[in-house]
């Protein structure tokens, strides 16, 4: 008689704050797809991932005079990645956190898509661009463009569609969108 076990589920996080949305989740959680992230962040408990226009997302401002070009037309994208050296609703007391269950091939999904998110070079590395935001944090060249049908939040939501949440992209500008379209999920 062959004995099945239940799939392993993990918690995964959505952190907003401002503007922004962006992908939490436990270091025991990365997959070999991600497995570059201590290497250059070091060993924290976390990570998030976030995505964006280049210009506007390194400079760390909520202005509208920055943010216009990157709605206006596409342009280069970065990731941002930060090393949480505890949980998410720690880190970021101010942000807005939500908390998702997905299994565990959603959860090898969600690292290839957000792995395939990183430019790489010839040899296969990721591109490091700098400096984040957070002490503990750093930019790296991304993979696709930016623009006003694909924001922050559009591929925030479009990493939760690929681990197989019933979540649409689709229409996915603003924060607050992907927040909503995020707690209006049956599970």
């Amino acid at each position: 008689m062959l004995l099945m076990l239940p799939a392993v589920a993990s918690e995964v996080h959505v952190t907003r704050y401002s503007w922004h949305t962006g992908i939490v989740i436990a270091a025991e959680d990365l997959t070999a797809a991600l497995d570059f992230v201590p290497d250059h962040l070091g060993e924290a408990p976390y990570y998030e991932f976030g995505w964006g226009d280049a210009e506007y997302y390194q400079r760390g401002e909520d202005s509208p005079w920055l943010m216009a070009p990157a709605a206006l037309w596409p342009t280069d994208s970065v990731m941002h990645v930060v090393a949480l050296p505890d949980h998410p609703e720690r880190y970021f007391p101010a942000s807005e956190v939500e908390h998702l269950t997905v299994d565990q091939e959603g959860m090898e999904a969600m690292n290839d898509f957000i792995a395939d998110s990183f430019a790489r070079t010839e040899d296969g590395a990721v591109e490091p661009g700098g400096p984040g935001l957070y002490a503990d944090s750093l930019f790296f060249t991304g993979e696709g463009r930016f623009h006003l049908r694909r924001t922050c939040n559009t591929w925030t939501v479009e990493v939760l569609a690929a681990a197989g949440l019933p979540i649409e992209p689709a229409g996915i500008i603003r924060a607050s969108s992907a927040m909503d379209a995020i707690r209006a999920m049956e599970l």
